[in-house]
């Protein structure tokens, strides 16, 4: 899980990510833009009062599937809608150790730690009109930890412990865990959370063509493969935000056409942190490009490879544990990310994670690889897989593509013989969905 986010990033865009949870916490006014694994701007100094209007201009590098984040796993379509909607609660876009109100202006745990109860904020309206209540909260939950047949949850997972949920009142959202678990609000904290109109669940069956949130921005339109565009919510519950007129994201998948837009002016604002850029080619533009600031930071970002374990030879966890081994991790932050970041392991760097001096002494993390991949042979020699064909499918966008061409090379020297074939995003997500790979 290399990570190593470099940004072009003129305008600010908070980054909500937190690793731990907090006590109740009093209201908190919400960002304007929330774009959670986007690198940002450090902030203006308090002296200087933010000006309302404009719209930021910033890229998309993947056309979006569909618009329902409940079923997704891709930030890059998470970014370009999460402005749309409001969570129960949200991580800090300032400090990873706190967890800060949304939709929930307070909450509390009992004593031994298995009920959590939230007081939702009263007045808020979705998009339409409608007032959002505690029956949205329970609904939008009760999908995504007991999805409906038919219907795929990948943060399911995150929410097995919760045994039930209860709405006291109109503003009360009840938690009822089957055992105490501290990460149980951090897990609420995560962007795919979005609180879903109750009334259009049932009414549209999923949302996969619309988008009806309580968020600081409204949505407008979508051309595929052109842009997306959100305006001002002016009736959004926090008062005075957000600061933007509307955000206009435009879909630019190849990375040299993303720069010219930046350059000519057409995008206010460049996440690199998915595609890269050389630290030669930051300097260029910002002698290209007047007032530019780049911002480096790290991020969270989770390269998984996905394999079929109903199907062999992937059944087999002696060809699973030699791949792992073989993965060269620093390679790939060297080739893919030109050097810049650090790898992760269970948890990304941070407060939860295994110190990197520690990590760095495990199988797979090892430096140098001699060991590993001396390691990764022999399994494989003894497992009898020495010449074995993988086919490797991997999604369009630059970084992923990169580190499949070199999976080919790594896996190479343990005796796989490897093939990349790259899909379109929605391609290959309806492909991994469907366990047809």
């Amino acid at each position: 899980r290399p990570a190593a986010p470099p940004a072009a990033v003129p305008t600010a865009i908070p980054s909500p990510t937190a690793t731990a949870p907090q006590p109740a916490a009093t209201s908190t006014p919400r960002p304007a833009a929330a774009i959670p694994t986007a690198p940002a701007v450090a902030p203006k100094p308090s002296a200087e009062k933010p000006v309302s209007g404009g719209v930021l201009n910033i890229v998309n590098q993947i056309d979006i599937a569909h618009f329902d984040m409940h079923t997704e796993v891709t930030s890059l379509a998470l970014q370009a809608l999460a402005p749309a909607y409001s969570q129960l609660v949200q991580a800090d876009p300032k400090d990873e150790l706190k967890i800060v109100p949304d939709l929930a202006e307070r909450w509390e745990s009992s004593p031994d730690g298995k009920t959590y109860t939230f007081y939702l904020r009263k007045g808020v309206k979705f998009h339409d009109g409608t007032p959002l209540t505690a029956a949205d909260v329970k609904a939008t939950y009760q999908r995504i930890i007991w999805p409906p047949k038919g219907f795929s949850s990948p943060r399911e997972v995150f929410f097995r412990n919760v045994d039930r949920l209860d709405t006291p009142d109109d503003y009360t959202v009840r938690f009822v865990l089957k055992n105490p678990q501290a990460s149980f609000l951090l897990m609420a904290t995560n962007a795919f959370n979005q609180i879903y109109s109750k009334r259009l669940l049932e009414q549209k069956g999923d949302m996969k063509k619309d988008v009806m949130g309580s968020g600081p921005f409204k949505f407008v339109e979508y051309n595929r493969g052109v842009s997306l565009t959100l305006e001002r919510n002016k009736d959004y519950f926090v008062a005075g935000l957000p600061y933007l007129d509307g955000i206009q994201r435009y879909v630019i998948k190849d990375y040299g056409a993303q720069n010219s837009a930046f350059r000519t002016g057409k995008l206010d604002l460049m996440v690199s942190f998915q595609q890269g850029s050389t630290p030669k080619e930051r300097e260029l533009m910002k002698k290209e490009v007047p007032g530019m600031q780049v911002q480096m930071r790290l991020a969270p970002t989770a390269r998984t490879i996905h394999v079929n374990m109903t199907k062999k030879p992937w059944t087999d966890p002696r060809l699973r544990q030699a791949i792992d081994l073989a993965i060269d991790r620093q390679a790939i932050i060297d080739v893919v990310q030109f050097g810049e970041g650090v790898a992760g392991g269970a948890a990304y760097p941070g407060a939860w994670s295994m110190p990197q001096e520690e990590l760095l002494k495990r199988p797979g993390y090892r430096q140098p690889k001699d060991q590993d991949i001396a390691q990764a042979a022999k399994i494989i020699e003894e497992a009898g897989y020495k010449g074995l064909k993988i086919p490797i499918l991997s999604r369009t966008e630059y970084s992923y593509s990169k580190i499949a061409v070199l999976l080919v090379d790594q896996l190479k020297k343990i005796g796989l013989d490897a093939e990349v074939k790259v899909m379109e995003d929605a391609a290959y997500w309806n492909l991994l969905r469907g366990k047809e790979s």
